[in-house]
């Protein structure tokens, strides 16, 4: 998805609440100047939750399942001259949910941050340079219920992380008005961790498995296209 960047500067806001603790609010401020536009929107949501256990089977341990979101995206572009333009953007998510247990739900974060350059030549070519970087994580804890739903054992927690730095550079030109030629390089470098605890007892861990991998791409493109007109 492409967002478009603002055509004028403003302030807008939005607040909604309902039952269940429920609550939503969003804003979002723009800014458009000679050489800059930018934007930035901010977003919460969460809710106490709701019983998901039927009325006759409910124990002391069931509480009510629920989260709380946060969200916060950003772009900005500035234009350096003419033919030269800057562009950066970024995002944030954070989700943490709780129940149906005091020992289950989950938490999980995502960060990602671009930047670029294009110019445009005098020759009608365009040169593009762009770099991101995306890091997430995600933390699951989990519980055994007894029968009667009245006690709980932690059984597992497990925790994922993965992050990703990539950047490319890209060269076009149209060619004799029906030719379009294009080259360019890519990196990209991926590392991931999983680690797993299970199997509480005596207060300690007995099942700790863990595992991670990096991945490094490197690449070159290039292609010539033609336009034909009907």
């Amino acid at each position: 998805i492409l967002t478009r960047m603002p055509t004028a500067s403003g302030l807008q806001a939005q607040a909604e609440g309902g039952t269940g603790g429920s609550y939503r609010g969003t804003l979002t401020g723009n800014v458009v100047a000679s050489k800059l536009r930018g934007s930035i929107t901010t977003d919460w949501a969460g809710t106490d939750g709701y019983l998901v256990t039927r009325p006759d089977l409910r124990g002391t341990v069931d509480v009510l399942s629920g989260d709380k979101t946060k969200v916060v995206t950003g772009r900005l572009g500035y234009d350096l001259s003419s033919s030269l333009q800057a562009t950066a953007s970024g995002s944030y998510f954070d989700l943490e949910s709780h129940g149906p247990t005091p020992g289950g739900g989950n938490t999980s974060s995502a960060s990602e941050f671009r930047a670029g350059l294009r110019w445009l030549t005098a020759g009608g070519g365009v040169w593009s340079l762009r770099s991101y970087r995306t890091h997430t994580n995600y933390l699951n804890h989990s519980g055994i219920v007894s029968t009667d739903r009245n006690t709980e054992t932690p059984n597992r927690d497990q925790t994922q992380s993965a992050t990703v730095t990539a950047g490319s550079l890209q060269w076009s030109q149209l060619v004799g008005g029906r030719h379009q030629m294009a080259a360019g390089l890519d990196v990209c470098k991926a590392d991931e961790r999983s680690d797993e605890r299970g199997n509480l007892t005596n207060r300690n861990w007995t099942l700790n498995p863990g595992n991670g991998g990096r991945h490094e791409l490197g690449g070159r493109r290039d292609s010539a296209r033609r336009s034909v007109q009907a």
